[in-house]
């Protein structure tokens, strides 16, 4: 069963379940590998594992993977017991995201992170919505009070991923087995702080790939800690979150004809909101420095609810008809989704900051204590 998983926390402050209920399904389209590389002449070379296109095409809407149900058990890495802890918190407390391999990704940057963690509470993730026509990203969040932030932490704590070393992470053999695969980007800011970028983790704690390649050449040491961190965050539940009415939206919009997977001859609705309209849209657009074929425009207020809500409160690229003032008609490709608080989008296919380089630092003081208690942990299969 496939584990790759993209999921997002934002914390607000309300009070919650305390022990999640519901497995989490997988919102994230498994990023398949360039190739098995050849670690040496005694292996034998397994070819590669797909064809990946020359262009990014807009990405078919295929339906999720299911992971391991969310059960309780009790972490196998021996920690010491929990002790109180007071600290000046960051914005961002946990955060896991992706980047996403050979074969990129969609239209857009990389999006927000799959999973983050907030001081003031507020959490922020991903779910696969199954419609009549397909799959779509939903965003989800909850507002965590203290005692729910602080067991989040606990549990972290516990699973032993705060005395992780990241550097720990290494392959068998000094090289990777595979080239291409995704990376996983964990940051975590509590009394202790590590931030850890894991080649192809993803990727090596599928189960077809364990039963087949566990401890070869190429293999990484994988840390009980990292993968039972990796677990909890990736298989965070969404019971009890409600959908996210994004502020603030970031559209992209490009030339449908400008990704080889668009079929222009097809039937092409037109742009039906009349505020703002596509041609509006269009020319308050900001061009990409490298390329004049991108364009993007950050939308807040009503005007980010209306074109959001057009797109189905959703993460989803849609292509529209265009008439142009000479009666001919164009083809874009748009590309909407929601910001985070004090999130800067990122550059076409790069990366986004949170928190923005001009965010204001969190005036207040955090508290764990050992009562506050711990989640549970995704079990092992």
């Amino acid at each position: 069963m496939k584990r790759t998983l993209w999921l997002f926390f934002v914390c607000d402050w309300v009070a919650g379940s305390c022990a999640p209920k519901e497995p989490a399904v997988s919102n994230t389209p498994t990023q398949i590998p360039t190739r098995i590389s050849n670690i040496s002449t005694e292996e034998e070379d397994v070819g590669r594992l797909s064809s990946i296109p020359s262009k990014t095409p807009i990405p078919s809407e295929t339906p999720p993977t299911i992971v391991p149900t969310f059960t309780i058990t009790p972490t196998s890495t021996p920690q010491p017991p929990l002790v109180e802890h007071e600290r000046s918190p960051e914005l961002v407390v946990v955060s896991m995201r992706f980047s996403p391999g050979d074969g990129g990704g969609g239209i857009g940057d990389l999006g927000p992170p799959p999973f983050i963690l907030c001081s003031d509470g507020n959490l922020f993730m991903l779910n696969w919505l199954k419609l009549d026509d397909g799959y779509r990203v939903q965003v989800l969040t909850k507002k965590l009070d203290r005692l729910e932030l602080c067991r989040h932490i606990n549990t972290l704590d516990q699973i032993g991923y705060l005395d992780y070393e990241p550097s720990d992470y290494s392959f068998i053999g000094g090289k990777s087995l595979v080239i291409g695969p995704p990376s996983t980007f964990i940051t975590v800011n509590t009394w202790k702080s590590s931030s850890g970028s894991y080649y192809g983790l993803s990727f090596y704690l599928e189960n077809d790939i364990v039963k087949e390649y566990y401890g070869q050449n190429g293999y990484p040491i994988i840390s009980l800690a990292l993968q039972n961190a990796y677990d909890f965050l990736g298989q965070y539940p969404s019971h009890g979150l409600e959908v996210y009415n994004p502020g603030r939206v970031v559209l992209w919009i490009v030339p449908a004809e400008y990704y080889e997977s668009v079929d222009i001859l097809a039937t092409i609705p037109t742009w039906q909101l009349k505020s703002p309209s596509l041609k509006t849209l269009i020319e308050r657009a900001d061009t990409d420095t490298y390329d004049e074929n991108i364009k993007s425009i950050i939308l807040d207020g009503d005007e980010a609810k209306s074109v959001y809500a057009y797109f189905g409160n959703s993460m989803v690229t849609r292509v529209f008809e265009q008439e142009m003032p000479d009666g001919t008609k164009r083809y874009y490709a748009l590309h909407v989704r929601p910001l985070w608080p004090y999130e800067l989008p990122g550059d076409y296919g790069g990366m986004s900051q949170i928190p923005a380089p001009d965010s204001p630092k969190p005036n207040f003081k955090l508290t764990r204590y050992p009562s506050n208690g711990i989640l549970p942990i995704p079990a092992n299969p």
